[in-house]
């Protein structure tokens, strides 16, 4: 399988399950409250202040983590358009009553999420 039908085929498995855009990580457990990701800039100076990186090791990591960034947004986008499309074609396959409920269910997760991070972001941070 190439890496575009390989991507596609995680893309599609992650909004059939419902999977977040969030990833997993520790940095992610640790970023500012409200903040969906973290920029270059606060991972480098996160990863100097734990690892007390050199000047040079900064400047090195700076491409990767961009290039890293750069390719996480391409396939957030990828994933999101999948999600549509799938979406759409599911829609042609049901009924008008089951098209309402699938909505339904859609704002309900949304709102599921929505609570969850809510209160996620009202603990304390762990550090």
């Amino acid at each position: 399988m190439n890496g575009m039908k390989t991507a596609r085929a995680m893309a599609f498995s992650f909004a059939l399950a419902g999977f977040g855009l969030a990833g997993v990580s520790t940095e992610a457990e640790a970023r500012p409250k409200g903040k969906m990701a973290m920029s270059v800039d606060d991972r480098l100076e996160r990863l100097d202040q734990k690892l007390d990186l050199t000047d040079d090791q900064v400047e090195q990591l700076r491409p990767i983590l961009e290039e890293q960034q750069t390719e996480m947004q391409r396939m957030r986008d990828e994933m999101m358009q999948l999600h549509d499309e799938t979406h759409e074609k599911m829609n042609e396959v049901l009924n008008a009553e089951q098209v309402e409920k699938l909505e339904q269910m859609k704002q309900e997760k949304k709102e599921k999420y929505r609570k969850y991070h809510q209160q996620k972001s009202e603990q304390p941070d762990r550090q």
